[in-house]
């Protein structure tokens, strides 16, 4: 099967196995993000997923007070209303900060030094920035 799908596709086509990722990478960089575990330290992009599944959840499972349909255009609608505030604010607004705080608060675990304001200083300096000879003066 495998030789089969090299004679079909060949060396440059994005099927090939070497073009998966893993084995064009020098030995020892397997894709792992420098730092502690996402499930550790869990970032905006974690948070907002589980607060967004927790919403829908109860708001469609449990209090049956929205259709299915309903439930998922609400959660889309939010999460399209929160990254376009975050642009036209040109600022991160981390609605999980507090829920974060909260989780923190009630485990008894400390929340790790300077995680939000460097998740929020990451959001905001990972944004393109206009050359210096294309800003306004």
């Amino acid at each position: 099967m495998q030789n089969a799908r090299r004679q079909q596709h060949g060396p440059t086509c994005p099927v090939h196995p070497r073009h998966h990722g893993t084995r064009s990478r020098p030995e020892g960089e397997r894709g792992a993000r420098a730092g502690p575990p996402e499930i550790a330290v869990p970032s905006f992009a974690a948070r907002s997923g589980f607060a967004g599944a927790a919403g829908y959840w109860l708001a469609v499972h449990v209090f049956r007070a929205l259709t299915p349909a309903e439930g998922k255009a609400l959660l889309t609608t939010l999460f399209l209303a929160h990254g376009a505030l975050s642009d036209a604010c040109a600022a991160a607004l981390d609605w999980t900060a507090p829920l974060a705080a909260l989780a923190h608060a009630v485990a008894r675990v400390p929340m790790p030094e300077g995680r939000a304001a460097a998740s929020a200083a990451a959001s905001v300096d990972s944004r393109p920035q206009l050359p210096e000879s294309k800003k306004e003066k």
